[in-house]
């Protein structure tokens, strides 16, 4: 329960968090616990508080993740910080992203898995040995190329992704 203080004067204030969090946990389980809690903060906060915390979330929690290689938990983080701080923005951006792909973002999941099974099957039965991966880029992410660039939903070209890594 650490308070959190936007920083006033650049990224040495969050970077000092940050290594003061990793010291504190000293474990990597703890730190996972520490994202689970994170993670349940934002979905039980209240409406005043949902600034504070996403702003916690994306300046210091999602970084952190990401420094420790756990991208899976940073994506996780800052989707649902923006979801339950921006619900209308954070709807209406989902709803365009269903409707370029033609279904609901959990059947994009599963499509893309089913996807990803039939590229390692493939490449298997050529004795091709690889890693296969795939995502559906979160909604935080489309919003923040789509800022970042001034473009529109319809200029992000990365929303589904496959990636194949060989040998």
């Amino acid at each position: 329960r650490l308070p959190y203080l936007p920083p006033c004067k650049g990224n040495f204030v969050i970077q000092n968090h940050t290594n003061m969090i990793i010291q504190l946990a000293e474990e990597a389980d703890v730190m996972l616990i520490v994202f689970a809690d994170k993670l349940q903060t934002i979905v039980s906060a209240s409406e005043s508080e949902r600034d504070y915390i996403y702003r916690e979330i994306t300046d210091i929690y999602a970084p952190l993740a990401e420094r420790l290689g756990l991208d899976y938990w940073a994506d996780r983080l800052r989707d649902e910080a923006f979801r339950l701080s921006k619900p209308q923005l954070y709807g209406e951006i989902k709803a365009q992203v269903e409707k370029i792909l033609g279904m609901s973002c959990e059947e994009a999941r599963d499509y893309l898995q089913q996807i990803k099974k039939e590229v390692i099957k493939k490449l298997n039965e050529l004795g091709i040995k690889t890693g296969v991966s795939v995502r559906l880029k979160d909604i935080y992410s489309i919003y923040t190329k789509m800022d970042s660039r001034n473009i529109g939903i319809e200029e992000v070209d990365d929303i589904l992704g496959v990636r194949i890594v060989f040998d």
